[in-house]
């Protein structure tokens, strides 16, 4: 069984990069992807600058013809391809779980938020993101990243 890294309280422990905890740690990074586009290579190069590296880095992805899966690769991650038609959210993170196997954290990410620091510590809403995604990223990251987003003229 895994063990709880935190507080006993509402929040996470921060793990600091350069202890022994961070340097120790067994985890690993799914990233579902559909399509990525754009945005893809600029999330890769932010993943890429992480100081702390994941034992496994898996992308899942549901049959893109974008160049999304070799892209992917080209950063070292493996891909697993699936159907369009199969991808479900849970399902699909649990094929994560045991294709990543034994480790001590699974990290999921999304294709669409941009990691905003070195260590994990937020992601920015992509470019164009909309209300309800711009504001998931800025309000569960708040006091981490400090990103406003353009004002909005209705």
């Amino acid at each position: 069984m895994a063990k709880r890294l935190d507080s006993g309280g509402p929040w996470p422990t921060r793990v600091r990069p350069d202890s022994t905890m961070a340097r120790n740690i067994s985890f690993s990074v799914i990233v579902p992807t559909y399509h990525a586009g754009s945005q893809w290579r600029r999330w890769l190069e932010a993943f890429a600058r992480q100081t702390i590296k994941p034992r496994t880095a898996l992308v899942l992805d549901s049959s893109s013809q974008d160049g999304t899966p070799e892209l992917a690769r080209q950063y070292g991650f493996a891909v697993r391809s699936i159907s369009p038609h199969d991808f479900n959210h849970g399902r699909t993170r649990q094929l994560g779980i045991e294709l990543t196997g034994e480790t001590g954290v699974a990290c999921f990410l999304t294709q669409d938020a941009v990691l905003a620091s070195d260590t994990y510590g937020g992601q920015l809403p992509r470019a164009g993101a909309g209300p309800i995604g711009a504001h998931a990223r800025l309000f569960n990251f708040r006091g981490i990243i400090n990103w406003r987003p353009a004002p909005t003229l209705y």
